[in-house]
């Protein structure tokens, strides 16, 4: 009986991108190969059952496509994957797949802590901070502005809801117009872009 050969795991990031977290348990299990740039995906490409992109608006998978002779799975660990794709991954047999909803939370957290940070002048109050002074200002409420949220996916509803579970009104903007939407007050179509944005804080 033929023991199942170990699969090729090949991990393309940017260059100068450390390594992703978790790689140690999959070395265990796999040949973990590293790619950051066109030529070293070309020299680790063959061979290749799974790739794992986390830079995903690089071109050097295309230049390199027709090294990859094994290829069955690529995962970006980004939520969007158009950037990744081109004409002959898109005809192949090469699942694709990505990170959608693992990130939701923690950029919706992100969006609001920005808008947090400006209205408290949070940049001010560390320039003071650091000078050791001390020094009464006034600054914005967040409570009853106005956010555009252009994108209302998984991410965009997410940070619609945060902000608005913070006292902000969050509209959206996205390919079909809907009005009843439970997380927005409103989610406006993709040609209403530039009159939003007139009314956003």
């Amino acid at each position: 009986m033929t023991q199942p050969s170990t699969p090729v795991v090949t991990v393309l990031t940017a260059p100068g991108e450390p390594e992703p977290p978790g790689m140690d348990a999959l070395r265990s299990r796999a040949e973990v190969r590293f790619a950051c740039d066109e030529q070293t995906l070309r020299d680790t490409l063959p061979g290749t059952d799974v790739m794992m992109v986390t830079d995903f608006r690089t071109e050097a998978l295309e230049a390199a496509w027709e090294s990859a002779d094994k290829l069955q799975w690529i995962h970006a660990t980004s939520a969007g994957v158009d950037a990744l794709m081109f004409p002959a991954l898109i005809h192949s047999d090469v699942v694709v797949t990505n990170a959608r909803g693992i990130f939701d939370r923690t950029i919706a957290e992100y969006v609001l802590c920005t808008i947090l940070m400006f209205a408290k002048d949070f940049p001010g109050s560390i320039r003071l901070q650091m000078k050791h002074q001390w020094k009464h200002r006034d600054t914005e409420r967040a409570e009853g502005k106005q956010v555009l949220v252009v994108g209302a996916g998984s991410i965009g509803r997410q940070i619609g809801r945060l902000v608005s579970a913070a006292g902000l009104n969050a509209h959206g903007i996205a390919r079909t117009p809907r009005h009843d939407d439970p997380d927005f007050v409103a989610v406006h179509g993709n040609d209403d872009l530039f009159e939003q944005l007139g009314h956003a804080d």
